[in-house]
């Protein structure tokens, strides 16, 4: 499997920074960024490259398995993803659009458990992931 470029992880270092300004007018602490939960993100970010069918709506949530996050190294938490695919939306209002567009993303951006988060980028295509205590 191919390995993020500079530029992809400098957008989705981009992507956490606008994810905890978003945190921080709603009163809540900056989420750290950690390799695992980015290795992950890239793996299913590569997987939104390969597929030929676009989703209808470019924003959504992402289905992670419990067998997928222990494989990651998360034994003991949830993980909720997000994507956005093919996403014309700057990466510093991403996590706003996310909001806007998906009731779920608000709730889970500040549930007190998250204890954690990571981030993918490649081609305009976005994974955010959430690690859950």
């Amino acid at each position: 499997m191919a390995s993020p470029s500079d530029v992809d992880l400098g957008v989705s270092l981009r992507l956490v920074r606008a994810l905890n300004a978003l945190r921080a007018k709603r009163q809540f602490g900056p989420l750290p960024q950690v390799e695992s939960a980015d290795a992950l993100a890239w793996q299913l970010v590569v997987e939104m490259q390969k597929r030929a069918n676009r989703p209808a709506e470019p924003y959504g949530p992402v289905t992670l398995t419990t067998s997928r996050a222990r494989s990651a190294g998360f034994k003991s938490s949830r993980l909720v993803g997000y994507r956005a695919y093919k996403a014309g939306a700057d990466v510093r209002v991403l996590p706003q659009v996310w909001a806007q567009q998906l009731d779920l993303f608000s709730r889970d951006v500040l549930d007190k458990r998250v204890i954690c988060c990571g981030a993918a980028h490649q081609n305009r295509c976005y994974v955010l992931i959430f690690v859950v205590k």
